[in-house]
């Protein structure tokens, strides 16, 4: 069902991809640490930061109608996450590195409400548990191997280079 539907499998690539490059979060330990140079309270906040962005944007989906055409939403909550992320690279400022990662959370939970309603529109009753499944590769397994991807990058080009080109990519 999933090769046979090609919005299925653009859809479940596009995250896949988006995920793999944009996941850095793994690397903020550092970024608090030797970049920001923050307490174990102000990294604490920048780890809630993706949570405060997400639950902005649930209240905001939850309240107000998604418009009937979301497709170019979907793009551009993609493309944010980009931006996001290599703001959150470049930035040396704590606010705005929280600001960033805000960001981050709020247009994943976007780009991740208009994506689950697709799949579950277009997934015949029959399948849906199966497709819950195959989902769920892509859900946990996209952003755990870009944690793996981020501290190679990083290892071998620094943290900033590994989460700019991650947000580039």
């Amino acid at each position: 069902f999933v090769f046979t539907t090609p919005i299925m499998v653009w859809t479940m690539a596009l995250d896949f991809l988006a995920t793999f490059f944009y996941g850095a979060t793994s690397l903020l330990p550092i970024v608090a640490d030797k970049v920001l140079h923050t307490s174990a309270v102000g990294y604490g906040w920048l780890v809630a930061a993706t949570g405060i962005g997400a639950l902005v944007g649930s209240f905001y989906t939850s309240l107000f109608p998604m418009p009937r055409r979301q497709g170019i939403i979907f793009l551009v909550s993609v493309a944010a996450c980009g931006v996001f992320t290599i703001v959150y690279g470049v930035s040396r400022n704590y606010w705005l590195t929280f600001a960033a990662l805000a960001g981050v959370g709020l247009a994943d939970l976007v780009s991740t409400v208009i994506r689950q309603t697709l799949r579950q529109l277009v997934t015949p009753d029959a399948l849906r548990g199966r497709m819950t499944s195959v989902n769920m590769i892509f859900f946990m397994g996209g952003p755990q191997l870009g944690e793996f991807e981020a501290g190679l990058v990083a290892a071998f080009f620094g943290i900033t280079a590994s989460v700019v080109s991650g947000g580039v990519a």
